[in-house]
């Protein structure tokens, strides 16, 4: 008996080291993309060498694949690093890994996704603690709760038994990321895939009212990632990720932009308003940009930068009148709201 329960105590020990060995070494949905802000890492490196501040930007995939700090350096003359990780692990994650490699006199520039609070996933949990180790905990932005802790040491069985499976029998399948991709030097993730050109039909958006509203749990994510850039003597400034979508999210877009600006946040003046209608401009999925829109988005997001081209609360409240709506969020013929 004695033996038996020793031979499934090793077990139980082995499965969970291997299970572990597997979350943080091969696991290719996290591993991937930790390769790519490793050096996207080593390329900011590099970049400190000289004492000038620079920017950091942070957020998702749509910031891996949409913006090449090489061509911001080399035709704009502005050093930027990106520390953008994957959506999937929500903005507060995201967020917390971009912070640890700001320095004082830098400039975060952080990418909103819709909800825009600071939540966390599982893997945003590990991936927080890839790069943060156990300063994810610190400073408010993952509770320290015995739930997020356990997300640390969780087995992936499934995903290691889907992983296994699709490497066995169905290698096509596998994560589509290890192939048709190509990662530069500065950690800009091209991806090589034409997909959405196959999309031939945007449909527009019918909405009766914008009722949207930023939430409370947003102002206090941002208050939050506010004050811990204040705290590492840099400045924040906020953008909306364009994606392959209909013009009328614009105005969805600009409404939640009001809120935000109105709290007192600095917004890329991006006139697309989140919207790039052209399938031509995008990869694989509809917020990962084609090699070529890729430059285009990085040198206008880096003229904006140049220019501190940000919206205003008057300039969001005019694109608003001019496209038909109030700016509570009414239709302007409908009587309900006033512009203010």
């Amino acid at each position: 008996m004695r033996r038996l329960l020793i031979i499934i105590i090793s077990a139980l020990v082995c499965g969970m080291a291997f299970s572990l060995y597997y979350k943080y070494k091969v696991e290719p949905g996290l591993v991937y993309f930790w390769r790519c802000a490793d050096t996207a890492e080593e390329w900011g490196n590099a970049l400190r060498q000289e004492p000038e501040a620079c920017y950091v930007f942070g957020g998702g995939s749509e910031i891996r694949a949409g913006v090449d700090p090489e061509v911001m350096l080399k035709e704009q003359g502005i050093r930027c690093i990106s520390m953008a990780v994957a959506a999937g692990n929500g903005n507060g994650a995201n967020a917390r890994i971009a912070l640890e490699y700001l320095r004082s006199g830098d400039t975060m520039v952080f990418s909103l996704m819709p909800g825009y609070a600071g939540t966390w996933t599982s893997e945003g949990i590990v991936s927080a603690f890839h790069f943060c180790g156990f300063g994810i905990f610190d400073e408010g932005f993952a509770p320290l709760t015995a739930d997020n802790l356990l997300q640390l040491v969780r087995p992936s069985m499934a995903v290691m038994c889907t992983h296994a499976g699709k490497k066995l029998f169905r290698p096509e399948l596998n994560f589509k990321y290890e192939k048709n991709t190509v990662i530069h030097p500065s950690g800009w993730m091209e991806v090589l895939w034409d997909e959405m050109q196959q999309v031939k039909e945007l449909h527009p958006f019918q909405y009766e009212r914008l009722n949207s509203r930023v939430s409370e749990d947003s102002l206090r994510f941002f208050a939050l990632l506010k004050d811990e850039c204040r705290r590492r003597g840099a400045e924040l400034v906020l953008m909306f990720p364009v994606a392959l979508s209909h013009e009328s999210m614009r105005c969805i877009v600009a409404r939640d932009l009001l809120d935000i600006v109105r709290a007192g946040y600095h917004v890329l003046k991006d006139e697309r308003l989140g919207a790039w209608p052209y399938p031509e401009k995008f990869a694989d999925t509809s917020l990962h940009l084609s090699p070529a829109a890729a430059r285009e988005n990085t040198l206008l997001l880096g003229q904006m930068l140049k220019d501190q081209q940000y919206w205003t609360v008057e300039e969001l409240v005019e694109y608003l009148r001019r496209n038909g709506w109030n700016a509570d969020g009414t239709p302007v013929d409908s009587g309900e709201g006033k512009e203010k």
